[in-house]
């Protein structure tokens, strides 16, 4: 496991006060190289402590490939949902390309 910088924590809380405020659609923006993948391996390690089944989505199979590994670092085996790659339907924690 690894942690945040401040900067992530405050970004990451940021997002779960605006889900606890009853938003459905929450859109959380940053600059490049600031760690968004790992912030969201980061909140989906924490659901699936919790018990749930995080789906992280994403256009890029790239980015696919990078979220998995976030949630690696976690300490959360991923499962991949893309093209030609074998699935692991078992994983709590599903990254696929939309």
């Amino acid at each position: 496991m690894y942690q945040l910088r401040p900067q992530q924590n405050v970004f990451e809380n940021a997002i779960r006060a605006a889900y606890a405020a009853h938003h459905r659609r929450v859109l959380a923006v940053a600059a490049t190289g600031f760690g968004k993948g790992v912030v969201a391996g980061d909140m989906a390690f924490k659901a699936a402590e919790k018990g749930r089944s995080p789906l992280l989505v994403t256009n890029r199979r790239q980015i696919v490939l990078q979220l998995q590994e976030h949630c690696y670092k976690a300490g959360i085996p991923a499962g991949i949902i893309m093209g030609n790659i074998e699935r692991n339907p078992d994983a709590k924690v599903q990254v696929a390309s939309a």
